[in-house]
């Protein structure tokens, strides 16, 4: 693939349970990444939010502290407790908004590139929907070497293994996901899943794409690898008692960008949102403080 963009690379962020834990790159924690949405008004003004797993939110116990990289490529260090994070209702997600004077500060995903569930099907016969085969890229924290004075986000490369269903979830119920065959390992949970094909690609299975396009859109949040349980055998291969070890399948489950748009559609966000505009047309806040330079 080609190579990828800064701008990717800065909106995914370190989380840990601590300050000391996060200066020192302690490999505990998760991923996550920032996203973004237009104001009503002025599609060039943006609330941003920070999006991880809420089983990640969940492990910090007490308080959450985001490592990211700004636009400058400098360290920031975030901080908030738990409960200020708004998890979903159905999946396994959480968000946080970031506060208007330090949203300018992060690159973003806007949701503009979420990809939505009708792009997995179509009555197009001159395209073919996205599915099983299509490209997938990732972007967290290699938890063996994240950096320490600089953000190291590492990049991990799979392809759509099955399209979106209902997967068993560690934390006990069933997750709608789609299921990628993803080269990765732990500490990715909370990583944003990118999806793309590029100019004139696949044709050579007879996949119809117009020659003149290509597609690059957000596919959702990694949770983590799909688990399989393997019993344990004695020696003449017979279960022990019900014990078993788990299995790395290779397979990550991604929470889809749709339900991601619908975590952040909640009335509490919108709320959120409603105001900040209200307030900023009642005290325009001055321009010098909406732009940070790259």
């Amino acid at each position: 693939m080609s190579r990828i963009t800064d701008q990717w690379l800065k909106c995914a962020f370190y989380i840990y349970p601590s300050r000391p834990d996060a200066e020192a790159g302690r490999s505990i924690g998760g991923s996550g990444f920032f996203v973004s949405i237009g104001w009503a008004d002025n599609q060039e003004r943006r609330h941003v939010y920070a999006v991880t797993n809420k089983h990640v939110i969940m492990q910090c116990v007490d308080r959450v502290v985001i490592r990211a990289t700004t636009k400058r490529g400098e360290i920031h260090f975030e901080e908030s407790d738990d409960v200020q994070w708004t998890p979903s209702p159905t999946d396994d997600l959480s968000a946080i908004p970031i506060k208007p004077e330090l949203a300018e500060l992060f690159e973003s995903v806007p949701e503009r590139i979420f990809v939505n569930a009708s792009e997995f099907e179509t009555n197009d016969i001159e395209l073919t929907p996205l599915g099983p085969g299509d490209e997938v890229f990732m972007i967290g924290r290699f938890i063996s070497h994240d950096g320490k004075e600089k953000n190291h986000p590492s990049v991990r490369f799979g392809n759509i293994s099955m399209n979106a269903a209902g997967l068993r979830h560690p934390g006990g119920y069933l997750q709608e996901s789609i299921a990628v065959d993803m080269r990765s390992m732990s500490g990715y949970s909370g990583s944003p899943a990118f999806v793309y094909w590029e100019f004139g690609g696949n044709h050579l299975i007879n996949v119809r794409r117009p020659f003149h396009q290509s597609f690059f859109g957000l596919l959702g949040v990694d949770w983590g690898h799909i688990p399989l349980d393997l019993p344990v055998l004695d020696k003449a291969d017979n279960p022990v008692d019900g014990q078993h070890v788990r299995s790395h399948t290779s397979m990550s489950g991604v929470v889809p960008a749709w339900r991601l748009r619908e975590l952040l559609d909640l009335q509490p966000f919108k709320h959120q949102r409603a105001m900040i505009e209200q307030e900023e047309r009642k005290n325009p806040t001055p321009l010098w403080t909406l732009s940070v330079k790259k």
